[in-house]
């Protein structure tokens, strides 16, 4: 539970309570502010969990959403929203103004003082990207997810030295994947890893396996904050007066036992009438019974009643609470929380989900048979196969972390469905799992089943990965997808990938897509910006892209970027240098990119208290904070228009006085400034200043500080730190 004050407690349990939201999203040119005069109703919705499934497991790594939307206004058509950081936070009413009646009640005088103030008690959701915007003509929608997207990179960037301990694998990803680091101590934490899983494993597969060998389950917290964790007791009872419904499981789930196979051998801590397998682990690859000890040790007690309930809502309950639920016969039912959802002013929902003992042994069993049949494959395939597991693993991966998604169960049948929609017969992608096998559909729950494993022990799935069709089978001629939109002559060599990238009648032309086509779901976001930004996350603050323009490149005329189909207003690279070109090529504006990161400066300041020395000390650093921007000659004398992006050495992305991710930081500020030479602040859009405008030279100030205040730290009275920060200029007259 995210700790509140007891006022918070007590007023949060009444059915007369009063919110306020406030969203905050930073943008490439600034920061808006949104109130609930902003908010569209019955729009904010906020959800997390602690597993992807209705399987009660370890080592889950569920993304944080929240989605909204807000009334459109001018000043928002051209922000660019998609990657924004958004903050929001929910706020009780815990105490309303006091007025006191000195001489008659017809005279009331307010009483002076803290007192007489209304007192509001904030409560964060997080921090979270925006992944997805629609823009209407009265409003606009957008979802977000929080850092955990950010795990998507691909374990090959990983340069940690093996062997290695589980803690340190923790702390690479956390910093490879720009997260701050949450936990600093957790079971198995010094587990030796021999060998660098070999794979194609993103940083969330490690980050599951490191939960899975702790015992617990990965969560970003609500500053922005990777923790592992598991369950805690918050001593939060909830009756009947709090909740519309309460729906109880058939019996306690309590865990016996965590087991894996290697080859053939079965090790187990504990016994397997609810056990957790780990079978699939990466990491686990010696000292089986000590490691499994360990987890058993940590997750043993774990005992509860699975429930799904409707109920009043409270912004501070969290996936991963232990509370306790009562019926209205009195009956008391100790649980956990592995879901949450949130819904700002409306009903919200709250369920502990696990398997009963029943179901899980068929669905291991079920995961049993197919691993029997992966075994068959590899038999008669041999190495042929290698292709078609990873295939799987990539399949697996998919199904067991994916977003969103909702599970439908056909009792009567024996059928469980995993959908794009509540309503199984509106659903489109459907995963069907029975007695006769399991597959896939992209065209609803009665197929075709283009991916399928049935019971027979027949696969379709895959055959260019298992080597059914190779490449010496296909000899000339025209290879087409089936909309058309993607094909390769191989007689001529012209080619056409979905109007993006072709060459056809010997011109080579690259069209930019729309970017909300390209990055349409979680995972075509992780894979952009894996491509694309290999080690360091900046899709905070991602460059804009030509909208439905092309790009191209000739003898000519170099490269040129047109910036839509109609070729009015482009790009392009002359020999004396880059220029913004409009009105078909009348007007030529000088462009200035400088893309090179630069260091901006570093400060460093600690203050110890006598506790901690005999006597107080006190280490000063300072570098220069400043950094001086040339622009070419012949932006002298006219009026241009600056943006300016910086962040830290490490890739963390800062704005203007606004950066709330400090994990513990009592106050913080960061700093992003433009100044003339002399130190006048511009906000790079309005009239150029005369000392800009007539030098062509400008600079950039940025740093930041955090004070930790006594309390915080015990033995600490006052820390502040700076950080090498990175600038990013683009100027055009």
């Amino acid at each position: 539970m995210y700790p509140v004050s007891l006022l918070y407690k007590d007023k949060i349990k009444s059915t007369n309570r009063l919110f306020k939201a406030k969203i905050t999203i930073e943008h490439a040119a600034g920061t808006i502010v949104l109130e609930d005069k902003d908010l569209v109703v019955n729009t904010l919705m906020f959800s997390e969990s602690t597993q992807p499934s209705e399987d009660f497991i370890i080592g889950g790594t569920t993304i944080s959403s929240v989605s909204f939307s807000i009334f459109n206004k001018d000043e928002y058509d051209d922000i660019d929203f998609d990657y924004t950081k958004v903050f929001v936070e929910i706020s009780l009413l815990v105490r309303d103004k006091i007025d006191a009646y000195f001489m008659q009640p017809s005279q009331p005088s307010k009483m002076p003082g803290a007192l007489s103030d209304e007192i509001w008690e904030p409560v964060p959701l997080g921090i979270f990207l925006v992944d997805d915007v629609k823009r209407q003509l009265n409003t606009i929608q957008f979802k977000a997810m929080d850092y955990m997207i950010n795990f998507g990179l691909s374990y090959s960037l990983s340069t940690i030295s093996y062997p290695t301990t589980l803690y340190q694998m923790y702390i690479e990803a956390c910093t490879t994947c720009d997260v701050q680091v949450g936990t600093f101590d957790f079971p198995n934490k010094n587990y030796i890893v021999s060998k660098k899983p070999v794979g194609d494993y993103s940083f969330r597969d490690i980050i599951s396996s490191i939960a899975e060998l702790s015992g617990t389950f990965a969560k970003v917290n609500r500053v922005g904050a990777l923790e592992l964790k598991w369950y805690e007791p918050t001593g939060l009872v909830l009756g009947p007066e709090h909740r519309e419904s309460l729906l109880t499981g058939d019996g306690v789930i309590q865990i016996t036992g965590v087991a894996t196979t290697i080859d053939d051998i079965v090790y187990i801590a504990g016994n397997d009438d609810y056990a957790i397998n780990l079978t699939s682990n990466p990491l686990l690859q010696d000292n089986y019974e000590a490691a499994l000890l360990v987890v058993y040790n940590a997750i043993k007690d774990t005992s509860f009643m699975p429930y799904t309930s409707s109920w009043q809502g409270n912004p501070a309950i969290q996936a991963g609470d232990m509370i306790t639920q009562i019926d209205r016969l009195g009956n008391i039912y100790p649980t956990l929380v592995t879901n949450v959802t949130f819904k700002y002013r409306r009903k919200s929902a709250l369920s502990g989900r696990g398997l009963p003992i029943i179901k899980k042994r068929y669905r291991d069993a079920g995961s049993k048979m197919v691993a029997q049949i992966v075994q068959k494959v590899e038999k008669e395939v041999g190495d042929k196969i290698s292709g078609l597991e990873q295939a799987q693993t990539n399949a697996t991966d998919l199904i067991s972390k994916m977003l969103g998604g909702y599970l439908i169960e056909d009792k009567e049948n024996a059928i469980i469905y995993i959908a794009d929609n509540p309503d199984i017969n509106l659903a489109s992608k459907v995963w069907k799992y029975g007695i006769g096998g399991f597959g896939y559909s992209s065209t609803g729950k009665d197929g075709p089943f283009n991916t399928a494993v049935t019971a027979d022990g027949s696969i379709v799935a895959m055959l260019i990965s298992a080597n059914i069709i190779t490449a010496d089978m296909v000899k000339t001629g025209i290879l087409q997808s089936e909309d058309g939109s993607t094909w390769i002559n191989l007689d001529n060599g012209s080619f056409n990938f979905k109007g993006v990238l072709q060459y056809v009648d010997g011109a080579l032309t690259i069209s930019s897509p729309d970017l909300d086509a390209v990055l349409d779901d979680a995972n075509d976001y992780t894979d952009t910006k894996v491509a694309a930004i290999p080690v360091v996350d900046t899709s905070q603050f991602a460059p804009k892209v030509f909208g439905g323009g092309l790009m191209e490149m000739s003898d000519a005329k170099g490269f040129v970027a047109y910036k839509t189909l109609a070729k009015t207003e482009f790009t392009q690279l002359y020999p004396d240098g880059l220029y913004r070109v409009s009105n078909n090529g009348a007007t030529k504006r000088p462009y200035f990119f400088e893309r090179e990161a630069k260091l901006v400066g570093n400060t460093t300041y600690r203050r110890w208290t006598a506790s901690e020395w005999p006597t107080d000390a006190e280490m000063i650093a300072y570098l220069n904070p400043y950094y001086n921007v040339t622009l070419p000659a012949d932006f002298i004398g006219k009026n241009f228009k600056v943006v300016a992006q910086a962040w830290m050495g490490d890739g963390v992305f800062i704005n203007s006085n606004v950066d709330k991710a400090m994990r513990f930081a009592a106050q913080d500020a960061s700093f992003l400034q433009i100044q003339d030479m002399n130190g006048n602040v511009w906000d790079g859009f309005s009239a150029t200043p005369t000392a800009i405008k007539n030098t062509g030279q400008f600079r950039i100030y940025a740093w930041q500080w955090y004070n930790y205040n006594t309390g915080t730290y015990p033995n600490i009275n006052q820390y502040r730190v700076g950080q090498n920060y990175k600038v990013l200029i683009d100027a055009i007259a």
